[in-house]
């Protein structure tokens, strides 16, 4: 997987502690916003927050691993006749705003 994408996901699981272990639901509805991938049409807020629940593995971290995941599953609903593997490049590079 990209460098950047990884940057994107650690800069975004940081967002409100450096020193956070995981990737909160809020830091990953605020990804997929930043990102353009929340639309409010094809994938609204509600969406991002289920994917996030089913993609957590029991007593586990939502890693990096699961960010890839999730946001592969969102792809299928967001970038219909599309490669799953173009909403990569729609996170590769972005940092939270504040």
């Amino acid at each position: 997987m990209s460098k950047k994408l990884e940057e994107s996901f650690e800069a975004y699981k940081n967002r409100t502690d450096r020193r956070a272990a995981e990737m909160t639901c809020d830091n990953f509805l605020l990804c997929c916003q930043d990102c353009g991938i929340v639309d409010e049409e094809t994938i609204r807020k509600e969406d991002v927050e289920l994917e996030y629940k089913d993609h957590r593995p029991e007593g586990e971290r939502w890693d990096f691993d699961c960010f890839q995941k999730c946001l592969l599953k969102i792809a299928q609903k967001r970038l219909k006749g599309e490669e799953p593997e173009n909403i990569f490049t729609m996170v590769e590079g972005h940092r939270p705003a504040s």
